[in-house]
């Protein structure tokens, strides 16, 4: 695991407005206090949002294609559970199995969207952005106001 950032699983549009994986981060810097105890690595603050608890149960045979509602995205921080995502198209399905600890951005906002399958019943924290982020390949997540 590279000390220096944490890895993130998007779910975007493509140019044809498909929803697809790809692949973005969260930047960490050393944690210090006072300069003397060193305590690991921290990010900056989210931009300005609001954090929600989700308890979810099973729903395997309730899942239908949807897109991200909100209009700057979420992050999704799975802490326990078992969850099945699907992109693509009904005739060409990508599916990923994530559990706790995989951090997701949704932000297919449209075309089909994706499928959420809750496989085994977990607890995640939702993250619904207030401004809009931008996905960078040497910074990862950052407001567009920086």
């Amino acid at each position: 695991m590279d000390s220096t950032r944490i890895n993130v699983t998007t779910i975007t549009n493509n140019n044809v407005n498909i929803s697809e994986f790809g692949t973005t981060f969260l930047m960490l810097k050393p944690n210090r206090i006072k300069d003397a105890y060193d305590l690991g690595h921290i990010t900056e603050f989210l931009p300005l949002g609001q954090l929600q608890y989700r308890n979810s149960k099973p729903n395997q045979d309730s899942a239908d294609w949807h897109v991200e509602p909100d209009p700057f995205g979420r992050l999704i921080i799975y802490l326990s559970g078992k969850y099945k995502i699907t992109v693509g198209t009904p005739t060409s399905p990508e599916s990923r199995i994530f559990t706790g600890g995989d951090i997701l951005f949704f932000n297919d906002q449209i075309g089909l969207g994706h499928i959420t399958e809750v496989l085994e019943a977990g607890i995640a924290l939702t993250y619904k952005f207030a401004v809009e982020v931008k996905l960078d390949s040497l910074n990862g997540i950052t407001s567009k106001l920086n």
